[in-house]
């Protein structure tokens, strides 16, 4: 009887969905971005999947030398930042760690995402064209932290680890 029951109520959680893994949102394909989404795509595509933005940042003139692209714009909810340039994307930005905004709901089509390593990344990617290493300053989000960011240039994705954990994925064109 006790099995009976056992059973009776493992099936309802999992056709509940109480005991199913559930599956990443999206996943993040380097040098396109999402299927919903990617490089290229006219800026306004961004408020029609991701919703109204949480903040947006104008480039200042003087640092075009430095910076790429026309304006920043964050959607907090989704985990997803985007360089904007003559209103197209231009690169995304998928967090992963943040103080104010939600954690990006994916994966890259590798399957690195949230609770990914250093080492996930090497294992699934091979070695980086380019990797640094820096302190954050004390005007980032997380003033002190051991910086790594690793870049494959060729695929048209880096990956931003802050303290050993996934800060963001950035998908850009390939170089």
């Amino acid at each position: 009887m006790i099995r009976y029951y056992s059973v009776v109520i493992l099936s309802a959680l999992v056709s509940m969905g109480c005991l199913a893994s559930e599956e990443p949102k999206d996943v993040i394909t380097p040098s396109r971005g999402l299927a919903k989404i990617g490089l290229g795509d006219p800026a306004e595509k961004l408020f029609k999947v991701f919703g109204k933005p949480t903040d947006k940042l104008v480039m200042d003139p003087k640092d075009q030398d430095r910076f790429p692209g026309d304006y920043w714009i964050t959607f907090g909810r989704s985990g997803v930042q985007a360089l904007i340039e003559d209103e197209k994307i231009l690169s995304l930005f998928f967090h992963f760690k943040s103080k104010k905004d939600s954690a990006f709901d994916g994966v890259t089509d590798k399957g690195i995402g949230f609770s990914s390593s250093v080492r996930d990344v090497v294992s699934s990617y091979g070695n980086p064209d380019e990797t640094r290493k820096s302190i954050v300053s004390k005007f980032g989000e997380y003033p002190g932290a051991q910086e790594i960011r690793m870049n494959y240039n060729a695929l048209g994705v880096s990956f931003l680890f802050l303290d050993g954990e996934l800060f963001q994925i950035i998908v850009t064109k390939k170089k």
